[in-house]
C-alpha cells in the first residue's frame, strides 16, 4: 500500500484512545474494511502479517482499510478485556470510519482472537461480509454468524485442528439450515504465513 495513504489515526474509544493505521484508497471507495488482530496477550498487534496481508487484499480492491490495536496494545488506552471491551472497540472505530469516509458497506475481517471478537461485533453492526482467518473457535465462544460468512482455515493446522470448525459450521445451522462457506488451504492455521505470529508459532518454535 503506498506510504501516502497511511495515516495514522488516535480514534475515542471506551477505555480511551484507540490506536487505528487506515489506508484509503481515494476517490472510487468501494467499502470499509474493519480488520481485528490476534490475541494481544500472546503479542497479536495489527501489525500482525495476516492482518497486514488483509489489509493489502482490501485496499486493493478499493476498501478502506483499517487496523486499530486493541486496548492495551500500543499507544491504544485501556487493558486486555478477553473479548467484551475490544467489542466495544471496534464498534467506536466502525462508527469513526462511517463519519469519516460515509456510509459505505462494511466488511469484518479478523484473524483467530480477532475472528472471535469479530462474531461478536457482526451481532450488532450490520455488515456486508464476514470474513473469519483461522477462528480459534477452541479457545474461544464464537457467536453465530451469517450463512454467508467467509471461513479460510488450514488442513493441517496443529493449533485449530480443521474438525473445531464444525463448532462454527453449527453455530450457522443453528440460524438458517445452510452451511458456511469454508475454503480448505493446505498449511497451517495462518494459511502460508506459519511461524510470522507468536500467537501461532511455527512447529517446534512453541
Amino acid at each position: 500500500m503506498p506510504a501516502a495513504s497511511l495515516t495514522r489515526a488516535m480514534i475515542d474509544g471506551p477505555a480511551g484512545k484507540i490506536e487505528t493505521d487506515i489506508n484509503d484508497p481515494g476517490g472510487g471507495r468501494r467499502g470499509i474494511a474493519l480488520i481485528a488482530h490476534p490475541n494481544p496477550v500472546q503479542g497479536g498487534t495489527k501489525d500482525n502479517k495476516v492482518v497486514t496481508t488483509l489489509a493489502k487484499a482490501f485496499f486493493a480492491l478499493g476498501h478502506v482499510a483499517a487496523r486499530p490495536n486493541f486496548r492495551g496494545v500500543g499507544a491504544s488506552a485501556g487493558a486486555h478485556d478477553e473479548g467484551r471491551g475490544e467489542t466495544e472497540d471496534l464498534l467506536a472505530v466502525a462508527a469513526h470510519l462511517t463519519r469519516q469516509y460515509g456510509d459505505l458497506p462494511i466488511v469484518l475481517a479478523g484473524f483467530s482472537f480477532g475472528s472471535f471478537v469479530q462474531t461478536r461485533v457482526a451481532k450488532r453492526l450490520k455488515a456486508q461480509r464476514l470474513l473469519l482467518v483461522g477462528p480459534a473457535v477452541n479457545r474461544f465462544p464464537a457467536e453465530t454468524v451469517p450463512p454467508d460468512t467467509l471461513v479460510i482455515h488450514g488442513e493441517r493446522d496443529d493449533v485449530v485442528p480443521l474438525a473445531a470448525r464444525g463448532v462454527l459450521g453449527q453455530r450457522v445451522i443453528d440460524e438458517q439450515p445452510r452451511q458456511v462457506e469454508q475454503p480448505r488451504e493446505p498449511r497451517h492455521h495462518e494459511n502460508d504465513m506459519e511461524g510470522l505470529d507468536p500467537e501461532h508459532p511455527k512447529p517446534g518454535d512453541e
